[in-house]
């Protein structure tokens, strides 16, 4: 793979050259080197044997939530959706599913991680 520059440039010519000469594929972001890496690999690591559980399943939102969840001790919505990144609303309308799939459980105090949830 090569990554090409301005025609102008010296930094360029080595790229250039592996497109024109080798057959290098041209890849312009990472995006199309995960594409290519992932058909240049295909079949050679062991597919797990286990079956997917309930965090395998999550959506990449409740996922995120999830992560932002304090390892040790409860947190309130504002402060996981900080560590997330994301919305307040959208941690408020996650956590009960997450509660549901046995992740994190509702405490007074706020909303811990369940020894499911730290796997």
């Amino acid at each position: 793979m090569a990554v090409p520059g301005p025609a102008t440039s010296a930094m360029s010519a080595g790229p250039h050259a592996m497109i024109r000469d080798e057959g290098a594929f041209l890849v312009t972001c990472g995006d199309q080197v995960r594409e290519l890496i992932g058909a240049i690999g295909e079949d050679l690591a062991p597919q797990p044997d286990s079956p997917p559980t309930s965090r395998d399943m999550l959506n990449p939102t409740a996922r995120r939530v999830l992560e932002g969840l304090p390892s040790i001790g409860p947190a309130g919505p504002e402060q996981i959706a900080v560590s997330a990144g994301i919305p307040v609303l959208d941690v408020i309308r996650c956590l009960p599913a997450l509660e549901l799939h046995g992740l994190v459980r509702s405490e007074m105090d706020g909303w811990r991680l369940t020894a499911a949830g730290r796997r």
